[in-house]
């Protein structure tokens, strides 16, 4: 499941990630606390960016993990070994891409 690019990024998903860089950066990237932190900025960007649900799974991983937490296993079909191990992998784009200095 290597699922983020965040080589080949659009705009919108370019734009929501550094915010969310920014965020999770705020949280001296605990990312427990930046998911809380990104419920109202996430229900903004996915209601005002046109077709940014689209993005989510595979370039902006902040949201993706806050789906995944928000709606569990069963609204992916996963297991809950394939659960957790999304949740894990999406964890580590996150502190990949936005704790990343450059």
């Amino acid at each position: 499941m290597e699922r983020f690019n965040f080589e080949e990024r659009s705009e919108r998903a370019a734009l929501v990630n550094l915010t969310c860089k920014l965020i999770v950066q705020k949280c001296n990237g605990n990312l427990k606390q930046a998911i809380v932190e990104i419920e109202t900025f996430y229900d903004l960007a996915v209601s005002n960016i046109r077709n940014l649900g689209e993005l989510i799974d595979s370039e902006i991983s902040l949201f993706f993990l806050f789906e995944l937490c928000k709606h569990g296993a069963d609204n992916y079909d996963f297991t809950q070994s394939e659960y957790l191990e999304a949740i894990e992998k999406t964890k580590k784009a996150c502190k990949e891409f936005y704790l990343n200095n450059d």
